[in-house]
């Protein structure tokens, strides 16, 4: 039986933002195209979301509340999703970023969501130390796959090809196990990259010099390249 996908797509649903809310949601079209998914809007509404202080925001909630879901359902109709549910606010009344990204990941578990969508502004600099970044939270805090769009992300057609860096720990076979359903469904074709962080230039020169560096790098090598040809095969039972 095919999987089903339950997703959510988290909207910042600030006007200046549309624009990246509904790129992202266009990307998540061309990845669930061909997928028995279903996508949930939602978004957290909340202080420090709004830039609000927390005792202005509270007498408020409810009418910022109405305000979201308007502007979300009109946004969703713009996309090109399919199988979209009706928008779904969480409020959350303090002013933490880390807690509004852990109630958006705390309502993920709770409808046993299979991935979330969400839009990164990519701040650098001032602008991130100052505003932080919600995506960041969530990137840091999550245990839900993540499907992130910046506004510089170049628009999708099809998905043919994916690059998947690993370092062959647990974790990332776990990620390759809810990838590989998603790959074979799309027919694409996967590249594992793995990166030999201790080759640098200031290192060359002694696994040169030195034959038991050299003997270890070899060793490394041969043990790395076990790993990818097993997950290979994985990939390969599953028709990727």
């Amino acid at each position: 039986m095919a999987k089903h996908f339950h997703v959510l797509w988290a909207v910042d649903p600030a006007p200046q933002h549309k624009r990246l809310q509904i790129k992202t949601a266009e990307a998540l079209s061309v990845l669930l195209r061909g997928l028995d998914a279903d996508v949930e809007p939602v978004t957290v509404v909340s202080p420090d979301q709004i830039r609000v202080p927390a005792d202005l925001f509270e007498p408020h909630s409810a009418e910022h509340r109405a305000e979201v879901e308007r502007t979300i359902a009109s946004w969703a109709g713009e996309t090109g999703l399919t199988g979209i549910r009706p928008p779904k606010t969480l409020v959350q009344e303090e002013f933490s970023l880390h807690r509004s990204a852990g109630c958006l990941l705390a309502y993920a578990r709770e409808t046993g969501a299979n991935l979330i969508a969400l839009g990164s502004n990519a701040r650098t600099g001032v602008a991130r130390a100052v505003l932080g970044s919600f995506a960041e939270s969530v990137a840091l805090q999550s245990e839900t796959p993540l499907f992130v769009v910046n506004g510089e992300t170049r628009p999708l057609n099809a998905i043919t090809r994916i690059l998947f860096p690993t370092d062959f720990s647990a974790a990332c076979r776990a990620a390759l196990e809810a990838l590989l359903p998603v790959a074979a469904a799309k027919g694409a074709r996967l590249t594992f990259f793995h990166k030999l962080d201790y080759v640098v230039p200031e290192t060359q020169d002694l696994f040169a010099r030195f034959p038991r560096y050299h003997e270890y790098l070899e060793q490394d090598l041969a043990e790395k390249r076990k790993k990818a040809e097993e997950w290979g095969a994985i990939a390969s039972r599953q028709g990727v």
